[in-house]
């Protein structure tokens, strides 16, 4: 009796650590198990048990069964459960991705950098990126908002850690990011939250966008400085 008990135990903990997802290990105590009652079968004879042992024997085997269908229950619902999560994970991937644009984007203006600017900033890539980052904003959605700044926000960090170009390095322009960062953070505090219209955070977009392009414009207007002081100094 004692190792029947032993057997069931094993069986009771190895079904246990299964359902917890602890399969390697509770696998080989399930087959452990099965080797042990295999041998107390193998060892006794039907023709040579007394009643008392010959009901343990049925007794056991019941249980076995039971249990083992237990753990098939339990291993066909965590497949059923986690076919549920993959699903609905492609379920809200794709109404994120297919969920229109917001409202008033379209209207959205891009300063466009004249060939100056553009021979300078062509060794600077983090500012390209985030040029072609604000342009996305045209396309950008409610439910893909948020993560969209988040990213924005990324590569606006990044272009403040690299080395300016040295006619940008310039107060002027710096404060200028820091006025673009400080409506950045703002649009990401409204972006997520329900009690903000479609129509309040097309508005801190169109703000967003507009002090981006102040900085483009403030950048072409020290390409022309440079172009007027050069002019005046050949003349002289």
């Amino acid at each position: 009796m004692t190792l029947f008990f032993l057997v069931i135990y094993d069986f009771l903990s190895s079904w246990y650590s299964i359902c917890q997802n602890e399969q390697t290990y509770s696998l080989v105590n399930m087959l452990s198990a099965h080797a042990i009652f295999i041998s107390y079968l193998c060892g006794h004879r039907i023709t040579q048990m007394n009643l008392r042992s010959s009901v343990s024997l049925v007794v056991s085997l019941v249980v076995s069964l039971i249990l083992l269908g237990l753990f098939l229950s339990c291993r066909q619902k965590s497949a059923t459960a986690g076919g549920l999560v993959v699903e609905e994970q492609l379920v809200d991937s794709t109404s994120i991705k297919n969920a229109p644009a917001l409202k008033g984007l379209n209207s959205l203006e891009n300063i466009t950098i004249d060939k100056e600017v553009e021979s300078i900033i062509n060794g600077w890539p983090k500012f390209r990126e985030l040029d072609n980052k604000i342009v996305g904003f045209k396309t950008v959605n409610r439910p893909r908002l948020f993560s969209y700044v988040e990213e924005t926000e990324t590569l606006h960090e990044e272009l403040l850690e690299t080395e300016f170009p040295e006619q940008y390095d310039i107060p002027q322009i710096k404060s200028r990011f820091l006025v673009f960062k400080t409506l950045l953070l703002r649009l990401k505090d409204h972006a997520d939250d329900s009690r903000f219209s479609d129509e309040s955070l097309v508005k801190e977009i169109k703000d967003l966008v507009d002090s981006f392009n102040a900085i483009k414009q403030q950048m072409i207007n020290i390409g022309e400085d440079n172009i007027d002081e050069d002019e005046y100094l050949n003349q002289q």
